[in-house]
């Protein structure tokens, strides 16, 4: 399935999830950062910085992969031999749609995160 491979080649830092690690670095800056904060917290939340913009990085390139997927799905419903292999392709289109936004909602989720501005990533 297109959008499984799309998923399954999205590297992961952790064994958790990697916004987890996000969280936990941000929760770390907040609780070191009251009262003046720390370097210790600082540095966190510069690391906590690097690591959002890598997984903008990274949904952006996803984005950009499932566009592709979409435009081949597209493609092959217009090229399908029957009906049920335009229904399979026009499905297949519906799902990477739907993945589609939710990087795109992921995506300004970050980058809200980044300007301070979100408190969740998710």
């Amino acid at each position: 399935e297109i959008k499984d491979a799309i998923i399954q080649g999205f590297p992961r830092r952790t064994k958790s999830n990697p916004m987890d690690t996000i969280n936990d670095l941000s929760q770390d800056s907040l609780e070191g950062n009251q009262g003046g904060g720390s370097k210790k917290a600082k540095k966190f939340l510069c690391c906590e910085c690097a690591n959002i913009r890598e997984y903008v990085m990274r949904c952006q390139a996803d984005i950009a992969m499932i566009q592709d997927a979409i435009q081949d799905a597209e493609s092959r419903v217009s090229t399908a031999a029957d009906a049920s292999e335009r229904d399979y392709w026009r499905e297949k289109e519906i799902l990477l749609r739907r993945e589609k936004v939710q990087l795109r909602e992921k995506e300004a989720s970050l980058w809200k995160r980044l300007q301070g501005d979100g408190n969740d990533v998710n």
